[in-house]
């Protein structure tokens, strides 16, 4: 055998990838399971990550931060609906419906669960839980269409027979000998049939719900991810070790703040003869250490001869604490994709705050694709059901919805706005463009404008037919600080 210069076997064959060989000297290796994630990851690994990823949310600023400020930037106060038909007088009697009466109501839970706290809701769950399931329902009168939050750790794979390691099939009802993964029961294309909700504590407490009455949402990531991991799924260890270090510095915080004396003696242990050790019921040994007391108290301790008292000096830390969590937050920020100038220690340079604003936009429109989903779907059932009671009209096209947006998360608001209104003047942008930047849309614009100027000529022929009076429109409105001074111009050069 030739060896090389470190009495290694030399091998005849170069590999083109280095991480494809094994060697104890290129860091950890890891055993080859080239398999799918339903196979690598099994249902109670999976309930771990969740529960551990609940259980971090609760307890770290950080972490909460960022799914704070997920749901909030990307609903808002907008995803109002706008009927894109051609029949809009029918469509503009089921859009106020939707927004003045079902929004209100929509959830069996009662109407402070309304149609915007649910928008956030799905967004929590996504990032906490891995991903948001919705049945769509009636209330208690089955007259009125409503929906309901189903927790993720409902759904679940009861009573089913196990085969090929983790693989499990249904052994009764209209799904039998179907395969179900993660409690969701799939046909041989892998398309969901339908969802095992846990209706109770027991084993065999289940319902299959179908899948049409289901809405299943979560960011799906590999091709074979049959549901969602939850946002911090990769950074679970670092955050878990954040909240081990901060206990240590926190303890190690209140040692400094507390005044601690050493009271030292020849023998360097306690006193045999003093009464304090038959008080406390510790015992007296002359073969101990320093007799030592720290409390957050000032504690007046006695001397006598041979013994002197030394105070406890505390060494002043370093940077290592606050460097260890901002490298554990960065890299929990970055596999979450937000923004970790919005979450932890803006950087305060421009350039660099632009770059991270417009990281957390993707993450916004990301989300927001999620969530327009989820909206169309609500909203289509809740029509169709009043649809079919008559409580609303035909319409021609009951899925051609689009929803209002927020403003569009922005560094520097004024300067964006003016370079987005020079790009209008030379053509670059469309007036929906800045609209959109603003949470409003296009017709929604020219509807209210339309109306401004119905309403104002209404206004000038009721007071000029009461009074007498000829009142110029530009008296009530000036598009520019000049438009009446240059009116008036050209009428005295025409005479």
């Amino acid at each position: 055998m030739i060896l090389d210069a470190n009495s290694n076997p030399v091998t005849s064959t170069n590999k083109l990838i280095h991480g494809s060989s094994q060697s104890r000297y290129r860091g950890p290796q890891f055993q080859l399971q080239n398999k799918s994630l339903d196979d690598l990851i099994s249902e109670r690994d999976r309930d771990v990550v969740v529960a551990l990823s609940q259980r971090l949310f609760l307890n770290m600023g950080p972490f909460k931060s960022v799914v704070d400020q997920k749901a909030s930037y990307s609903v808002g106060v907008a995803w109002l609906p706008t009927y894109k038909g051609e029949d809009r007088e029918q469509g503009g009697e089921v859009e106020s419906w939707l927004t003045n009466s079902f929004f209100k109501s929509l959830d069996l839970r009662g109407q402070s669960w309304d149609w915007w706290e649910n928008l956030e809701s799905v967004s929590y769950e996504i990032d906490v839980r891995g991903d948001h399931f919705t049945l769509l329902t009636t209330d208690e009168t089955g007259k009125f269409p409503r929906i309901k939050n189903i927790p993720a750790h409902a759904v679940r794979t009861k009573d089913a027979d196990k085969k090929y390691g983790e693989q499990c099939t249904v052994n009764s009802g209209p799904h039998k000998g179907r395969r179900i993964i993660y409690g969701i029961i799939y046909d041989d294309n892998d398309k969901p049939l339908a969802y095992r909700v846990s209706t109770g504590q027991d084993k065999a407490d289940y319902k299959d719900i179908d899948a049409a009455s289901i809405i299943h949402s979560f960011d799906p990531t590999l091709s074979d991810g049959r549901r969602g991991l939850p946002v911090a799924s990769h950074a679970l260890e670092d955050l878990k070790h954040i909240l081990q270090s901060t206990e240590y510095e926190r303890s190690r915080q209140l040692i400094m703040s507390s005044i601690g004396l050493f009271v030292e003696n020849d023998t360097g242990g306690p006193e045999l003869g003093d009464p304090r050790n038959d008080i406390l019921g510790t015992p007296a040994t002359a073969d101990g250490l320093t007799t030592q007391e720290i409390s957050p108290q000032v504690w007046y301790a006695q001397a006598g001869n041979g013994n002197k008292i030394t105070q406890l000096r505390h060494e002043a830390g370093g940077d290592s604490f606050s460097s260890f969590h901002d490298r554990m937050i960065r890299s929990f920020v970055s596999g979450a994709r937000w923004s970790y100038s919005l979450t932890w220690k803006p950087t305060g340079q421009g350039t660099a705050e632009r770059g991270e604003i417009l990281r957390a936009r993707k993450a916004i429109i990301s989300r927001q694709k999620r969530l327009n989903a989820w909206a169309t779907r609500v909203i289509t059932y809740a029509y169709s059901f009043a649809n079919k009671q008559g409580a609303l009209p035909d319409l021609e096209n009951p899925f051609a919805w689009e929803f209002t947006r927020p403003p569009r998360l922005s560094v520097d608001d004024g300067r964006e706005s003016k370079m987005m209104m020079e790009g209008f003047r030379l053509g670059k942008e469309n007036m929906s463009d800045l609209l959109e930047a603003e949470g409003r849309t296009y017709d929604d614009h020219l509807n209210n404008r339309a109306m401004e100027a119905v309403k104002r000529k209404l206004k000038i022929a009721q007071i000029q037919d009461e009074f007498g009076v000829q009142i110029d429109e530009r008296e009530l409105v000036m598009f520019t600080p000049n438009d009446q001074a240059q009116a008036i111009e050209l009428n005295n050069q025409e005479e």
